[in-house]
């Protein structure tokens, strides 16, 4: 198996991790990114955007995690 994001292929078995952080700055509205970690010296961290709402973000990576990692 294998997952696709903007473009970029990458076999699920590359993955290590699947996180999610805030990376806005102080002051200024939420804008939280799921972390895809991969072995894939191509692409080590693929940064998806979650939106500005931390129960959404959190949803998104468990799903994605839980497609990925099973």
């Amino acid at each position: 198996g294998f997952f696709v994001y903007d473009g970029m292929v990458v076999s699920k078995k590359s993955v290590a991790d699947v996180t999610f952080h805030n990376a806005a700055l102080p002051y200024v509205a939420n804008a939280y990114y799921v972390v895809v970690s991969t072995k894939d010296e191509k692409a080590k961290k693929i940064h998806i955007y979650a939106g500005n709402d931390v129960i959404w973000a959190r949803e998104v990576c468990e799903e994605i995690k839980k497609c990925i990692l099973g």
